[in-house]
């Protein structure tokens, strides 16, 4: 009598099973905003100019939310790495200039490893700009595909964050407009351009 033998599944991981239409419907559907009391225009600002320092660096892995990464510098580019400067991270690369985590919202939070470059990152947005003209900026930005639209010189994986960032903080910055507006009763006067609102 002839024993079945579980077969081996050659492809643990799914890799190459989604497509990136797949892929991005199920990052999008993953997405987990901050609750509006926890929200606020300065923290959409700090989550948007943090994931972009992120997504500029080259990788070639899935990152997943709630883990550990290290931003690098070297040969001239930065790199998101998964091994921490404890790990040996200082051995391989040049410099060190920040951990990161990708949050459920699918923007990433930083802590960057010297008060240099945290004040270049911070004084990156002007900070005399009215918190209802940065919201605009950012949902305007949002419905005009500045955004999260794809760009040709990332990598795969940072063009599938990008664009989950561009619908987290599109969803982010409309309902605090829409807030702003119910509480003063004022509704924006002026049309933004490519906003529906």
């Amino acid at each position: 009598m002839k024993k079945d033998i579980p077969a081996k599944n050659p492809n643990p991981q799914g890799k190459g099973l989604s497509s990136a239409v797949g892929l991005l419907t199920e990052t999008v559907a993953a997405m987990a905003v901050p609750p509006l009391e926890d929200d606020s225009c300065d923290r959409i600002v700090e989550d948007y100019l943090c994931s972009l320092l992120v997504l500029s660096c080259s990788f070639s892995f899935r990152p997943v939310a709630d883990r550990e990464y290290f931003i690098y510098f070297h040969d001239s580019r930065l790199l998101l790495s998964l091994i921490s400067p404890a790990e040996g991270g200082m051995d391989i690369y040049d410099e060190y200039w920040a951990a990161c985590r990708l949050k459920n919202d699918f923007c990433w939070s930083v802590q960057l490893s010297s008060e240099d470059l945290k004040e270049r990152l911070t004084n990156s947005f002007p900070a005399n700009v009215p918190e209802k003209e940065r919201l605009e900026y950012f949902f305007s930005g949002v419905q005009r595909g500045e955004i999260g639209r794809y760009d040709k010189k990332l990598g795969y994986y940072q063009n599938v964050l990008n664009y989950a960032l561009g619908k987290s903080i599109g969803l982010r910055s409309k309902r605090l407009l829409e807030l702003e507006e119910s509480s003063t009763g004022h509704t924006n006067k002026r049309k933004l351009p490519g906003s529906t609102i």
